[in-house]
């Protein structure tokens, strides 16, 4: 956890300083260290009220392994890629020459996981992209019988921001809130090991919490004891509380106070 800065922001998320958390689970190479960790991050999100969460899946290295079995050279692989990542199918169809078709549908394939992972198992798909599909086929089926109330989709052609990642990726958001609460997904450490993180945006998951309880303020009358004034709050009555001047009006006093409530010394009553 702590503070990351960088270079510069992306139209999601234009923030260039803000607080992260994050996990890694470090040494487990296989598919349900990638179902775990996808859904730990959305458990813990929403653990803390956040509702209408989704959850994005892409792996960037599936369009690679198309590129590469159609032979297509590395400048015309990488034009093949930025076009499908910024979904531009005119351009897509100018730059992959024979591999057009077949990006041309991860293009179009974009949107819910089920559906979206029907159309690739249709497509045909050099042996290293059909392996990935079928290993995205299991992770969404776990990670749906994991969270059956989180909405997952697919991205297949996504890879922008995910170039770190050597498998599956992720990313986490929740409705009507701007930006991603968070990414994550499968890498490689400086030191070899396998490993799959997932990185929390602690301002996008403020954004989207629920809106808190405004604190209720009680006045107590001057004189009250600690004791009675910690039952107050014990009681939820009060939050905060403040000692009116003696012989003055506890009413009159709590109103100029800005607090929502006073004590008389029996009961509570709204300003």
């Amino acid at each position: 956890a702590g503070q990351v800065l960088r270079v510069r922001g992306s139209q999601l998320r234009p923030e260039r300083q803000f607080a992260q958390a994050g996990f890694e689970l470090i040494g487990a190479a296989a598919l349900e260290a990638d179902v775990e960790v996808a859904v730990l991050a959305a458990e813990a999100v929403a653990a803390l009220g956040v509702t209408g969460l989704s959850l994005d899946i892409t792996q960037p290295q599936l369009a690679p392994a198309i590129t590469d079995a159609y032979g297509l050279e590395p400048k015309a692989a990488k034009a093949a890629r930025r076009a499908l990542d910024r979904k531009d199918a005119a351009e897509l169809k100018a730059a992959a020459g024979s591999a057009a078709p077949t990006l041309l549908k991860l293009l179009e394939l974009a949107g819910p996981a089920r559906a979206a992972l029907d159309g690739l198992k249709a497509l045909t798909l050099p042996a290293a992209a059909a392996q990935i599909v079928a290993d995205l086929d299991a992770l969404v089926r776990e990670v749906s019988a994991a969270a059956p109330d989180l909405l997952v989709t697919l991205d297949p052609g996504e890879f922008r921001g995910f170039e770190y990642h050597t498998g599956i990726a992720f990313t986490l958001f929740a409705r009507n809130v701007r930006g991603e609460l968070g990414r994550g997904g499968r890498y490689t450490t400086p030191a070899g090991e396998a490993a799959t993180g997932f990185t929390l945006y602690l301002d996008s998951v403020m954004r989207a919490l629920p809106p808190q309880p405004v604190p209720q303020m009680v006045y107590l009358p001057h004189g009250t004891p600690r004791a009675a004034g910690a039952a107050l709050r014990r009681q939820g009555h009060a939050t905060w509380a403040a000692l009116a001047p003696e012989g003055g009006d506890v009413k009159k006093a709590a109103k100029a106070a800005g607090c929502s409530h006073w004590w008389d010394g029996d009961k509570v009553g709204p300003v």
